[in-house]
């Protein structure tokens, strides 16, 4: 056990993901006991998360913890992982896509001049045309640099994957996980945490509050998961903080008042419009 393992196994949630990294340690061990045994080719992975769950820091717990291994798979480039947007054009008979994401993997490289390493796709807007012929020549783009990069296929949860899935798996070796948003309760240590790190804690009164508010975001089809918590944490860090005298310790009621489940703040964030997706959520 390692402390990028131990780090892994401390995240909130995602069960399967840290189920693949247990399964990858015994192999790791494994592989050290025999002597001049080939290296194994690791399978590829294909996500399915929605927004919100923190791909980008899962991907960078996977890859520190590859890197720090050392025998499962090798890395040069100027950066371990990368992530990579496949957009489709259905006007476009072209493959431009590929040429673009050529560039990013020659951008990864560096003056290495070769890039190995973790590289995640967002392949979301492409599960209905797994058939197109544009989307064949990606997968077996894939499958040709299939001992160079560790691939991470990302895709939304949506109940008609098995057909997509299947597609995929002609070009490339995949294990499928599903990376969930954690509980109610773990969001709020994650909460509590995020206010310890300014010196400032809550009641226990005030924690069951704060939990009614996780759970009355987690009701919006907006909810972007760590990335609305650091928005809550960081108002109401700021709003102490306004307040003549503050000091760290306790909050006051009257500053959880004003993040509560029915506070005008809460039904402000809830009526947001959802963002145009971005890289790491």
């Amino acid at each position: 056990m390692n402390q990028k393992y131990n780090e892994i196994m401390e995240l909130f949630g995602v069960k399967e993901f840290k189920s693949i990294i247990k399964k990858w340690d015994i192999l790791s061990e494994n592989m050290e006991a025999v002597v001049g045994r080939p290296r194994i080719v690791l399978p590829d992975l294909l996500w399915i998360m929605n927004s919100g769950v923190g791909r980008t820091n899962l991907l960078n717990h996977l890859a520190e913890y590859l890197y720090s291994k050392g025998n499962l798979m090798d890395f040069s480039g100027d950066v371990k992982f990368f992530e990579f947007i496949l957009n489709y054009h259905s006007n476009n008979p072209t493959i431009n896509e590929i040429q673009r994401f050529m560039d990013s993997v020659r951008k990864a490289a560096g003056f290495r001049n070769e890039f190995r390493g973790v590289i995640c796709i967002d392949v979301d807007e492409w599960t209905n045309h797994y058939e197109d012929k544009r989307f064949v020549s990606f997968l077996e783009l894939l499958a040709s640099h299939s001992e160079e990069w560790l691939i991470v296929l990302s895709v939304s949860e949506t109940e008609n994957l098995d057909n997509f899935i299947a597609a995929v798996s002609t070009y490339l070796r995949i294990e499928t996980l599903k990376i969930e948003m954690p509980v109610t309760d773990d969001l709020l240590v994650y909460v509590k945490n995020k206010l310890l790190s300014h010196g400032l804690s809550t009641s226990d009164k005030n924690d069951e509050k704060i939990k009614c508010t996780i759970e009355k975001l987690k009701e919006n089809k907006n909810f972007d998961g760590f990335k609305t918590l650091d928005m809550l944490v960081q108002d109401i860090v700021y709003e102490h903080f306004c307040v003549p005298d503050s000091q760290k310790g306790e909050l006051p009621d009257t500053i959880i008042e004003k993040f509560t489940s029915d506070s005008e703040y809460i039904n402000r964030l809830n009526s947001k419009k959802k963002s145009a997706k971005t890289i790491g959520f």
